[in-house]
């Protein structure tokens, strides 16, 4: 639907242009950040002959074919985000650290 909007004064046209290049700058920034996700996604992981590092959360690929949380203390083994003892992965990648608020 195509609305025909009508700048019948100078706040209304300002108004209306500021709506479009705030509208304009979002998808622009939905748009590079969806190109970052996908370049973290298919290029990040990390083979297990690239040691990791330990005492960190790293997303890791699993014998089973998911993809847990895990972390490798300073005595090489594996641990879950419950604290749990888990087997080596096949490959990892740093995990992504939520935003901060």
């Amino acid at each position: 639907m195509i609305l025909n909007i009508q700048d019948t004064d100078e706040d209304s046209f300002l108004r209306h242009w500021a709506e479009r290049v705030w509208d304009h700058t979002q998808i622009a920034q939905m748009r590079e950040l969806e190109k970052c996700l996908i370049e973290y996604a298919t290029t990040a992981w990390r083979p297990m002959s690239v040691l990791p590092p330990t005492d960190v959360p790293l997303l890791c690929s699993c014998e089973e074919g998911v993809v847990a949380i895990l972390s490798q203390n300073q005595l090489g083994e594996w641990r879950s985000a419950g604290n749990v003892p888990h087997k080596p992965p096949r490959a990892w990648m740093p995990c992504p650290l939520p935003e901060s608020r």
